[in-house]
């Protein structure tokens, strides 16, 4: 399943306050599929609700190419290139290791890097769908999920394995703080399953059945240790235990 957001109602989902990263290094992924390539579409950032000056983004331009970028007041780095095509889904992946080593890879290929000094902006929003900024922007038309966010740098080999369809979850676990599968785990549901949040609709999104190939799931049973419940569907607490071999055991 994946989420489906519409550019002409300006759709999101997102954390309301969002504390999970506050500085570099973090990385970011998303899977993606965009119903058309001619407009300029926000597929998912980090914003400041009270700024149009502060955010870190990737935007499908408008031309069919990706472009990351980092904003700070009036600085604004980026790094553009890649491709993706209409109605196929692609994974786009960040990684900004310092405020002068940021890089873009799409479907597990690095597109380009960024040198330019930048401190890390302040922001306290997280939004899939649009620049979700108090002056709005580029709302995504397409289907968006899977996506995971860690406070570390992810390698080249890390973007590889998540774009082969390799499970966030077996990708540098101790440092995943974010990951919003939409639906794929376990219904129609935007829950982050790493804090327990559940993302806040900006608009009314709807869902579909799609969602990209190949992708690993992982076993088959949700432990919530906090609430004391065990139900059949999908293990959910990656901070609780360890990755082997795409099973995941308690720590």
């Amino acid at each position: 399943m994946a989420r489906v957001f519409s550019s002409a109602s300006q759709e999101a989902i997102r954390f309301s306050s969002f504390s999970e990263i506050s500085n570099y290094p973090f990385s970011l992924i998303i899977w993606f599929k965009a119903y058309q390539t001619n407009i300029y579409q926000d597929i998912v950032n980090f914003t400041n609700s009270f700024s149009d000056q502060n955010y870190v983004r990737i935007l499908l331009w408008n031309n069919g190419t990706l472009w990351a970028s980092v904003r700070n007041g009036d600085g604004e780095p980026s790094i553009a290139g890649g491709s993706y095509s209409a109605n196929v889904w692609s994974c786009a992946g960040i990684t900004y290791s310092a405020d002068n080593s940021r890089q873009l890879w799409v479907n597990g290929t690095s597109i380009g890097t960024s040198t330019t000094s930048l401190l890390f902006p302040a922001i306290n929003r997280f939004s899939i769908g649009r620049l979700d900024r108090p002056s709005a922007a580029n709302p995504f038309n397409g289907e968006a999920g899977w996506c995971a966010i860690w406070n570390s740098s992810l390698t080249d080999a890390d973007h590889k394995s998540i774009a082969a369809g390799t499970s966030p979850f077996s990708i540098q676990p101790d440092n995943l703080k974010v990951f919003v599968p939409n639906g794929n785990l376990d219904g129609e549901t935007d829950l982050d399953v790493i804090t327990g949040t559940t993302l806040t609709q900006v608009g009314t999104p709807t869902w579909s059945d799609d969602s990209p190939s190949g992708l690993i799931y992982p076993s088959q049973q949700i432990i919530d240790v906090s609430q004391g419940i065990i139900t059949p569907a999908v293990q959910y607490i990656p901070r609780q235990i360890k990755i082997q071999n795409q099973r995941l055991i308690l720590k």
